[in-house]
């Protein structure tokens, strides 16, 4: 399934989740007064079958900020691969990251995949990330 934008609207009313989705929320906000907008091909999805693959919600997350603790267990001939191996980018974003920065929080996904790579380089991922906080975010197919 390609990934859509998060400002893509699905005007379809018929669907059993179009009450808790957020792209129809937003369909019925701005049809009205949006002179454009991109909108869900609806001839090609079937909501009845197994749920919408573009259905948009919020969720309660556990978000993790940095990650000083977990790196400073990282054996020091192994930290040149851990830039590389976290596949964040750049490396200002690695170190917002890796700091705890307010804006570059690691969702459990992203958690998950940066303590697989501790644990490979031999790092007790019980350490865990350097703080948690439950956030309200928006993802794709909640079911």
């Amino acid at each position: 399934m390609k990934k859509i934008s998060q400002e893509t609207v699905c005007p379809l009313a018929a669907c059993p989740q179009c009450s808790r989705c957020l792209r129809h929320t937003a369909y019925l906000q701005v049809r009205s007064t949006a002179p454009s907008m991109t909108v869900v091909n609806t001839e090609l999805i079937n909501p009845d079958s197994e749920g919408c693959p573009y259905l948009l919600v919020k969720q309660c997350q556990r978000i993790a900020y940095g990650f000083e603790r977990l790196r400073d267990a990282v054996p020091r001939k192994q930290l040149p691969t851990l830039f590389t191996r976290a596949r964040f980018g750049s490396r200002a974003s690695f170190d917002r990251r890796w700091h705890g920065h307010p804006k570059y929080g690691l969702n459990p996904a992203e958690q998950q995949r940066i303590l697989g790579i501790f644990q490979s380089l031999g790092v007790d991922p019980s350490i865990g990330f350097d703080r948690y906080q439950e956030e309200e975010v928006v993802v794709e197919r909640a079911d």
